[in-house]
C-alpha cells in the first residue's frame, strides 16, 4: 500500500510545523490546520498557505461547504480555546463563550456545528452563536461525530464516550480507560472508536465492543466510505483497513508500516527546574491528563506512565517566582522527554504584596485563598494565572498613581476583609 507518502508525494507541502487536522469539501478543495496558526489550502494541484489571524494551535477542522469552514484549538497562557470561521473569502475569529482549549469539530449542518474540548467542554453552534452544553463530565474530549444533530457522539479521555440525542449529553459504557482519540461511523448503528494501546471499538446501535486490531500502537484517527471500507492509522505510520468481516482473530488488517517494531504505549516526563528555587516547586502537567507534582530536594520533577499520544503541557507556578520557558508543551508524546527543564527567577512583588508587605498576614491569609480554594477549580487557576501574569503591571501603575494604588487597595482590602 504505496498511497500515503511523506516528503516525496507530490502532494506535499514543505514546512516545519505540526499538521493536526484535515478536511474538504471535495478532492480538490481541501484544508489542513495545525500549530502558530497553520491553515493549508489543496486546490487538486498543490498546497498553499492561508492567513489565519492567529499563531494558536489548531486541531480541528470541519466545514458544511467550501465557503462556511470551521477550525478549533486552543492559546495560551492563560489556555482557552479558539474558534475560526472562514466564509469563503477570508478566516475571522469567532467568540468561544469558554476557557478552555478546543481539540474537535463536527456538524450537520453549517448552523448545527459541535466543539469539544478539555474539562468535557462542549459548545453548540446555531448558525448565529456559540452556546455551551452542559456534558456532565470533566474528562478531556478529543473528537466528536454524529449520524444526524440528533445522534451525536463524543470521546476522550479515560474512555469517555458521550451521545446526544438532540435534548442531553449521556455517557455510554466503553469498557475501557485509554484516551480515545478520533470517532466516526457509516451510521448511527456502525460506529467505530480509535486511541491509545491498539484500541478499537465498535458500536452497534445498541452496545460498544472491543475489536482486535492486532497492534499495541496508539491510533490517532479512523474514517471510511462505508462500514465495509475502513482505515485507522496511528504510530510508527502504521494504517489498518477493516473490510466489514469480523473474526474471532483478527477484525483489522495492516496494509502499511514504515516500522517492523511495537511501540511502548505509555512514556515519561521529567526534567529539573534550577536557579533561585529548587526544591519543592508545584509541576502541573495538563492536557491528556491532569496532575501536580513538587520538586525533589535537587529540583527534579517527574510524570511517568503518560500515554503515548497524548497532549501535555508542563507548568511550574509558585507565588514570588518567575520562569523560564513559562510552560513545555509536548503537542504528541512519542517518546520519554526527560530534558523539560525550568530555570526559576524571583518574581518582583505581586500587588498585595506591595500593599501590605511580603510576610504580613493579610498576605498570608490571600494566600490560602489561593491555595485552598481558587487553586481547586479550572476557573480558580485561570484566575491565579492572571493575576501573576498581570501583577507587574499593575505594580507599575500604582507606584507612579497614587488614587489608583488607592483604588487597588480598596479593592483587595473589600476582598481580605470577606475572608476575615
Amino acid at each position: 500500500f504505496t498511497d500515503f507518502k511523506s516528503s516525496d508525494h507530490p502532494h506535499s507541502y514543505t514546512m516545519t510545523h505540526y499538521l493536526y487536522g484535515v478536511w474538504g469539501s471535495a478532492g480538490n478543495d481541501v484544508f489542513a490546520v495545525g500549530e502558530s496558526g497553520t491553515i493549508l489550502r489543496y486546490n487538486g494541484t498543490s498546497w498553499s498557505p492561508m492567513t489565519s489571524g492567529v499563531t494558536d494551535y489548531l486541531l480541528s477542522i470541519w466545514g458544511s461547504s467550501a465557503t462556511d469552514v470551521f477550525a478549533v484549538g486552543y492559546h495560551g497562557l492563560p489556555y482557552e480555546g479558539t474558534i475560526l470561521h472562514y466564509n469563503g473569502t477570508n478566516w475571522s475569529t469567532m467568540k468561544t463563550v469558554t476557557g478552555n482549549p478546543l481539540s474537535g469539530v463536527w456538524g450537520s449542518s453549517a448552523s448545527d456545528v459541535f466543539a469539544v474540548g478539555w474539562y468535557g467542554s462542549i459548545l453548540h453552534y446555531d448558525g448565529t452563536s456559540w452556546t455551551p452544553m452542559t456534558s456532565g463530565t470533566g474528562e478531556g474530549l478529543d473528537d466528536v461525530w454524529g449520524s444526524s444533530g440528533t445522534d451525536v457522539f463524543a470521546v476522550g479521555s479515560n474512555g469517555t464516550i458521550l451521545h446526544y440525542d438532540g435534548s442531553i449529553w449521556t455517557p455510554m459504557s466503553s469498557g475501557v480507560t485509554v484516551i480515545l482519540y478520533s470517532i466516526w461511523g457509516s451510521s448511527g448503528n456502525d460506529v467505530f472508536a480509535v486511541g491509545v494501546g491498539g484500541t478499537i471499538l465498535h458500536y452497534d446501535g445498541t452496545s460498544w465492543s472491543a475489536m482486535n486490531s492486532g497492534t499495541t500502537e496508539w491510533l490517532r484517527d479512523v474514517w471510511g466510505s462505508s462500514g465495509s471500507d475502513v482505515f485507522a492509522v496511528g504510530g510508527g505510520g502504521l494504517i489498518l483497513h477493516y473490510d466489514g468481516i469480523p473474526s474471532p482473530t483478527t477484525t483489522t488488517t495492516a496494509v502499511s508500516s514504515s516500522t517492523t517494531t511495537t511501540s511502548p504505549s505509555t512514556f515519561t516526563i521529567a526534567g529539573t527546574i534550577m536557579g533561585d528555587i529548587s526544591a519543592n516547586v508545584p509541576v502541573e502537567l495538563l492536557g491528556d491528563d491532569n496532575q501536580i507534582v513538587h520538586t525533589d530536594n535537587m529540583g527534579h520533577y517527574e510524570f511517568p506512565n503518560l500515554n503515548a499520544g497524548g497532549f501535555y503541557i508542563i507548568l511550574p507556578q509558585l507565588a514570588g517566582y518567575n520562569f523560564d520557558p513559562p510552560e513545555h508543551e509536548i503537542p504528541n508524546l512519542m517518546n520519554d522527554e526527560l530534558n523539560m527543564d525550568f530555570m526559576s527567577f524571583k518574581a518582583d512583588p505581586c500587588v498585595a504584596e506591595v500593599i501590605y508587605g511580603e510576610d504580613s498576614g493579610e498576605v498570608e491569609l490571600l494566600r490560602s485563598l489561593r491555595d485552598n480554594v481558587l487553586s481547586k477549580t479550572e476557573e480558580g487557576k485561570k484566575l491565579i494565572r492572571l493575576y501573576y501574569e498581570w501583577s507587574p503591571v499593575v505594580v507599575e501603575v500604582m507606584e507612579e498613581d497614587g488614587a489608583f494604588r488607592n483604588e487597588v487597595k480598596t479593592i483587595v482590602e473589600s476582598i481580605v476583609v470577606t475572608m476575615e
